[in-house]
């Protein structure tokens, strides 16, 4: 089998000192009808309530979940007509999935994230989507943050899904994160966050 998502989530509780690595055997996406993610957007699409219903009925989403309809998708971040990322929550416990042509791919974890400060890093991963790859990036923030902005390495940024005490990213380059900036509802900075040897941290306080 082909590992689509491998996770690497840093709780929040803990975020210098804890990694917590899960990896997922997961068959490749695949569907009738693929979605080469050649329309792919830099900003989120209006969330679909028909992709929301099969992220809680698609099995790799609701892997490590226990009890039937407990699971709720918390925040939905749509890049195609028919790809999109999920942060998925039940009591106790916390994971994402990414869902595109049909099936997907995910984990999740008993360790539930905490909020300190204005927003964390809890959800990294990347795998493999048809032939092409994925990377997913989210958190929790804060509710005065408005706006979520993730640089990539490769100078382009790609604006993240922000909602319900949530942010989400996804993108199908070959491209790392090298920043994450949190804005308040004037536009202002609230945090920026970067990558460290010890998971994601803040620069320097608020800019």
């Amino acid at each position: 089998m082909t590992g689509v998502m491998g996770v690497t989530r840093r709780p929040a509780i803990a975020l210098a000192l804890l990694a917590l690595s899960l990896s997922g055997c997961r068959e490749a996406f695949a569907g009738p009808t693929p979605d080469d993610l050649s329309t792919w957007s830099r900003t989120p699409l209006p969330p679909d309530a028909r992709l929301a219903e099969q992220a809680l009925n698609d099995s790799s989403c609701g892997a490590g979940f226990e009890g039937p309809g407990q699971i709720r998708v918390a925040l939905q971040d749509r890049r195609t007509a028919s790809a999109a990322a999920f942060f998925m929550t039940a009591p106790a416990h916390f994971g994402s999935c990414l869902l595109a042509s049909g099936s997907g791919g995910g984990s999740s974890t008993n360790v539930v994230p905490s909020l300190h400060g204005s927003i964390t890093v809890d959800e990294q991963g990347s795998g493999t989507v048809g032939n092409g790859h994925a990377t997913t990036l989210g958190g929790l923030a804060a509710q005065g943050v408005a706006a979520v902005t993730v640089d990539l390495d490769d100078g382009s940024q790609v604006v993240a899904s922000v909602g319900n005490g949530y942010w989400l990213s996804w993108w199908p380059l070959a491209a790392a994160a090298v920043r994450v900036t949190a804005l308040d509802a004037a536009g202002g900075p609230a945090a920026v966050l970067e990558p460290s040897p010890d998971g994601w941290a803040e620069k320097g306080g608020t800019p």
